[in-house]
């Protein structure tokens, strides 16, 4: 009986083990390695950004993005940021704003210390016409009024004070430009290194996809799993398709503080994780304060309001009125029986400073004085308030992407490699595995934005906050 129970098993089984085999060699495209774990070279392409294979068995000796490659098909002129620098500084329409404020406060300061002109006049008195009538005067005479009190040269000064505001302003533009650039080149950069992630992590999904639906064939993976290996694909191409879209408009940004709208698309050169800044936060503290151009202004504003009551107090000195010429007097002199021919006059004027003596403007002088002083203390505060928020997200940034290079990555990779080695063994489902994709490449992209929140907040910083490079430059003197 048991001998019989046998054959007959033997009998129900061989069929089905024939049906099995067939079925895998008849599986389209599945060879004798299709049916051995799925972890192989081609599966693991593009897991490390710029590393063309990676496998559990052969991964690259560097767990942490690599940094610097374009996107796959990157195409046009490659640009530095030292030249896209000196190309904004001969393009930004607000430096030349700038430049031209400066020439005009320049020309004011001449302007302010020239004397009044003379004036020269005919004067006529007592003519008659006809015939027997001898008299009447007619001559010219020359006019000038002549400054008192040096108020000519305190004008001047005060018009100089206007001057150095307009250089300064002028190299607060500069400093606004240049950090712009910085600003919009780590931005393009960031984001052209977010569309080589994405790229890479459509390569990678496809790939699994294609592994999945090979273990499909043979039987090894359901339907659903099938499904969201198909899904994960849509998604990755999606998140490739938006990340496209934020460099376009990133390109934008670069053109428009360049100044050259027709600047082609290309790609940028450099590598976000090089040569990372390291500040002191106290030491540009007291550079900003020293330093910026900012308290730079609020300082000659100052000092220019002290020179501005010199100014006004001097206004009551009353200025000399001088006049003198010649005429020729028609007039008969008895004594003679003959006229009296040319004469000269000479007349000096003087106002009397009793009701104005400009005190009005004195008292609005040493108001202006008072506000300047008290903008300087409230510039200061509010660079001290500024700087404390960025050196804040600076150190937070540099804590997270210290943090991601020396743990988060290396471990997020591991854990995605060990996922995929389980999953090659049948030892995990596909969504287990997702997942750790999934962390992977999120860690990667915040890794990268990290770096760009470390760069935004050093140019910052070290550019005394000086960053909107189109904002208009402030044409003529602050306080005024």
């Amino acid at each position: 009986m048991k001998i019989s129970r046998s054959i007959r098993t033997s009998v129900v089984l061989l069929p089905l083990l024939f049906v099995v085999a067939q079925a895998q060699q008849s599986a389209p495209g599945v060879s004798q390695s299709d049916q051995q774990p799925p972890v192989q070279a081609d599966d693991m392409k593009g897991m490390q950004m710029g590393s063309s294979a990676a496998s559990p068995q052969g991964a690259s000796s560097s767990l942490l993005p690599q940094i610097g490659q374009p996107p796959g098909e990157a195409v046009g002129p490659e640009y530095h940021l030292a030249e896209l620098g000196e190309e904004a500084l001969q393009h930004n329409p607000t430096l030349s704003e700038s430049e031209a404020a400066v020439r005009s406060a320049q020309a004011r300061r001449l302007q302010s210390g020239l004397w009044p002109n003379p004036t020269v006049g005919y004067l006529g008195d007592e003519i008659a016409g006809g015939l027997g009538v001898n008299g009447g005067r007619q001559g010219g005479f020359v006019e000038q009024t002549i400054v008192l009190g040096r108020k000519l040269y305190l004008a001047q000064q005060v018009a100089g004070s206007d001057a150095k505001i307009a250089d300064l302003e002028r190299e607060e533009q500069r400093y606004r430009v240049q950090n712009a650039i910085r600003l919009a080149y780590f931005q393009t950069l960031a984001a052209q290194e977010l569309v080589a992630l994405a790229d890479q992590y459509v390569k990678l999904s496809a790939t699994t996809l294609e592994t999945v639906q090979r273990l499909h064939n043979i039987g090894a993976r359901d339907e659903s799993e099938v499904a969201m290996a198909e899904i994960e694909v849509e998604r990755a191409k999606l998140n490739a398709e938006v990340q496209r879209v934020n460099l376009r408009q990133e390109w934008e940004n670069l053109r428009s503080v360049v100044g050259d709208p027709s600047l082609a698309t290309g790609h940028l050169a450099g590598k976000l994780d090089a040569d990372l800044p390291q500040l002191d936060s106290q030491q540009l503290l007291s550079a900003l304060i020293a330093d910026s151009p900012a308290m730079k202004i609020a300082r000659e504003s100052a000092a220019r309001d002290e020179v501005s009551i010199l100014e006004a107090r001097r206004e009551s000195v009353p200025d000399l009125r001088v006049r003198a010429g010649l005429e020729q007097n028609l007039e008969t002199n008895d004594l003679t029986g003959k006229p009296f021919g040319l004469e000269g006059f000479a007349e000096v004027r003087v106002e009397l400073p009793i009701f104005n003596r400009n005190q009005g403007n004195v008292a609005s002088a040493r108001a202006d004085l008072e506000r300047s002083q008290a903008e300087t203390r409230r510039l200061e505060l509010q660079l001290r308030q500024q700087a404390a928020v960025a050196v804040a997200q600076y150190q937070a940034a540099r804590i997270t992407v210290e943090r991601y290079q020396a743990e988060i990555l290396p471990r997020t990779q591991r854990l995605y490699e060990m996922q995929r080695k389980a999953w090659g063994r049948m030892a995990l489902s596909y969504p287990q595995v997702l997942v750790a994709q999934q962390s992977l490449f999120t860690a990667q992209a915040e890794y990268i934005r990290a770096l760009q929140n470390l760069r935004t907040n050093a140019v910052a910083l070290s550019g005394f906050l000086l960053m909107d490079g189109l904002a208009a430059p402030v044409v003529g003197a602050r306080g005024r």
